[in-house]
């Protein structure tokens, strides 16, 4: 945690910094107000603030003002000392803006009390903060997905004659021998599988070559999915059910109006542009599915532009487009899921990140599906993992973790803490702990763990 100190008597400074940095807190000095502004605009993380009331310039109270500007990002935590200690100065110092008063000489206990008064307000200052960033991430996704449902709407009622899910004229294109697709000259495959030798059949899975040295597994992780699952269950999908999962949906968002092209006519593997990431859990069957949407860069602007209509407005608002696109890929194989009988959790948001200069931690054992479009191609790879379900103890919690029941039981406890498909943070598991604590009892948490993937997309910064 930063600390800026500012007080004009240099003595002052040097004894609070020594105390200070043998609490292990990072300081930064100033030596009168206008210093201290001038550090202030070069923070990015929230931070707090000693000031002395009486300082050349400006006063302790009146920087308590500027740092109060809306202008100001970040809003640090302020304690004013002061020799000063009449009800009415503090009174009016309070008002300025600062969150603490303190008398000097201070006491050192006394001080470090209220430092960790004020990091525990800083720490849930940077998580509203955190939330409210989410929340405009979500709104402007959420706003794409509501554009994206209207094309669609608006391309049932233009379509064009169908022929088993593929527009005709795609059908006719794909059934005429002489005519092959243009496909981009980099075209998405799992970074973790091997190119292919030769052209594969039209909607085949691409079975990944095994990398010398490379184990037939990968490593199980501690209280995590052990395996990569090779079997399907009954309530599982085919290659080929998800090939017409995929040919469906690419023909309802209407990628350009042609649909999937059978003919691939050379090898065109390469690391995809970019990778959307979704994950389904068969609660049952205890599997976890990783669901893999990869595109390269003209395959991402045709599906815009044919999709909307037209041209993204930023970088970013293609990828959340992108993201959207497999919130409804993923939705359709929930759905197919949930035909064949599967009790099915989809806990996580579908994430996007750019993978051109980043490997994805795909295992060898996956299946691969290759779809073609006019201008472009796309690539779908499924994982899937054994995901025990396990009750841990809150010692053994992990950051997303994910919670397979309401806890506590509704029929043991009147307050329920955690909903089913509760996402678990580091502030989740502080409240359980709590209530451990409180009830004087171990706790056993029903829970399953997210898949390599499922933590890896979650923990990147995209």
């Amino acid at each position: 945690m930063k600390v800026l100190i500012a007080d004009d008597e240099r003595v002052a400074r040097k004894m609070l910094e020594a105390f200070l940095v043998r609490e292990k807190y990072e300081v930064v000095l100033a030596e009168d107000g206008a210093s201290a502004l001038k550090a202030a605009l070069t923070f990015t993380e929230p931070y707090i603030a000693i000031l002395d009331w009486v300082m050349p310039g400006l006063t302790g109270p009146q920087v308590c003002v500027c740092l109060r500007s809306p202008k100001l990002k970040i809003r640090p935590y302020i304690i004013v000392l002061s020799a000063r200690s009449d009800k009415g100065d503090i009174a009016a110092v309070l008002d300025a803006g600062a969150d603490d008063f303190l008398t000097k000489p201070f006491n050192q206990v006394e001080l470090m009390a209220r430092l960790r008064v004020a990091s525990r307000s800083l720490q849930h200052y940077a998580e509203l903060r955190q939330q409210i960033t989410q929340l405009e991430a979500l709104a402007q996704r959420y706003n794409l997905l509501g554009e994206i449902v209207a094309q669609q709407a608006g391309n049932r009622v233009t379509a064009p004659p169908m022929r088993s899910g593929v527009p005709e004229a795609a059908a006719k294109t794909a059934e005429a021998p002489a005519k092959t697709a243009e496909v981009p000259a980099k075209a998405p495959i799992s970074s973790g599988a091997a190119k292919a030798n030769g052209a594969p059949p039209p909607f085949m899975v691409v079975p990944p070559a095994k990398a010398d040295g490379a184990s037939e597994e990968p490593a199980a992780q501690a209280e995590g999915p052990s395996a990569v699952k090779t079997q399907l269950t009954a309530a599982d999908l085919t290659p080929d059910e998800s090939n017409e999962i995929m040919k469906r949906v690419v023909a309802e968002l209407g990628f350009g109006g042609v649909g999937v092209i059978a003919t691939i006519d050379r090898d065109v593997y390469g690391v995809p542009d970019f990778t959307a990431w979704a994950g389904i859990i068969l609660e049952r069957e205890q599997v976890w599915i990783d669901l893999l949407l990869e595109v390269d860069t003209a395959a991402m602007k045709m599906i815009f532009e044919q999709t909307l209509g037209r041209l993204p407005a930023s970088d970013q608002e293609q990828e959340n487009f992108l993201a959207e696109t497999h919130t409804i890929v993923s939705a359709a194989f929930k759905s197919a899921l949930i035909g064949k009988g599967a009790q099915v959790m989809t806990p996580i948001l579908s994430r996007v990140m750019k993978t051109k200069d980043r490997a994805v931690p795909v295992p060898p054992k996956c299946e691969m599906h290759r779809y073609v479009l006019a201008g472009g191609s796309i690539g779908l790879t499924v994982v899937r993992y054994e995901c025990q379900l396990r009750k841990k103890s809150t010692q053994r919690l992990r950051n997303t973790d994910i919670t397979a029941d309401a806890f506590p039981p509704p029929s043991v406890h009147e307050n329920v803490l955690l909903s089913k498909g509760t996402v678990l943070t580091s502030r989740f598991i502080e409240k359980l702990v709590a209530l451990e604590e409180g009830e004087d009892r171990p706790l056993a948490v029903p829970v399953y763990s997210a898949s390599p993937l499922a933590e890896y997309f979650v923990n990147q910064r995209t």
